[in-house]
């Protein structure tokens, strides 16, 4: 009869032999440097194929979020309360960097979570969510397009209410109608229900908006997170940027 240790011992070893090795291959260490750099280049806004499938416009390219020097206070805070699932509604004049942000936080949230794996020079994504960006505009002309196509409103809601991270730019720029109203309160209604968070961006502050909008919209993006206020001058023009009330 074997003796006990022998046993032990030959129980270890087939144990061993069922356990993954630890140790990396060359494909593993070069598919985690494919993805540390496809990180840095979505981060940095940088990354066509990431920016088209957050429906980030070509113009947009390389909106990162540490050129915004004057406004770094407001980067943390609007980083804190997206990590919180909270909704930051970004206000200000024209061209103080409101859409910047945004997609700079837009980036942020696609650089962290994209991952795959790398086979024989072939990268397979496996990101598990994609933030979108969408203008107010284009939002209700998706809308109005569905009543002559095939799709239905519906259909188009469901396009954008759950996505991860959802950035509506420019509100308030649209001709506001009854449609526009219902339209722009059901999305966001879905989304602050699940804690879904939302970037807005406008010209008008939340007084603007409940005034020219409307006011149950300005409730709920009150509700949703944070209006964060930026001021300063135009970066395209270096002139004073004035507010719209």
């Amino acid at each position: 009869m074997a003796e006990p240790q022998a046993i032990g011992a030959a129980l270890r070893g087939q144990v061993a032999q069922l356990k993954p090795s630890q140790e990396s291959t060359p494909e593993d260490e070069a598919g985690a440097r494919y993805i540390a750099q496809a990180k840095e280049r979505i981060r940095t806004g940088l990354s066509k194929e990431a920016n088209a499938r957050m429906g980030i416009p070509e113009r947009y390219t390389g909106k990162k979020l540490s050129e915004l020097h004057r406004h770094s206070a407001e980067v943390d805070r609007a980083r804190r309360l997206i990590s919180e699932n909270e909704s930051v509604t970004l206000s200000g004049p024209t061209g103080v960097g409101k859409t910047h942000l945004g997609l700079g936080l837009l980036c942020e949230f696609m650089a962290q979570d994209f991952d795959g794996i790398l086979v024989k020079d072939r990268f397979f994504d496996r990101t598990p969510r994609c933030p979108f960006f969408i203008s107010a505009i284009d939002l209700l002309l998706e809308f109005k397009h569905s009543f002559n196509e095939r799709s239905s409103e519906l259909e188009v809601l469901v396009r954008y209410r759950d996505k991860p991270l959802l950035m509506l730019d420019d509100l308030g720029a649209e001709a506001v109608t009854d449609y526009t109203r219902a339209t722009l309160y059901a999305l966001l209604d879905h989304r602050y229900k699940r804690r879904l968070p939302t970037i807005v961006t406008s010209n008008l502050d939340l007084a603007g908006i409940s005034e020219r909008i409307d006011d149950r919209i300005a409730s709920r993006l009150n509700e949703m997170g944070e209006v964060i206020q930026l001021q300063g001058h135009d970066w395209r023009t270096g002139t004073p940027a004035q507010q719209e009330w």
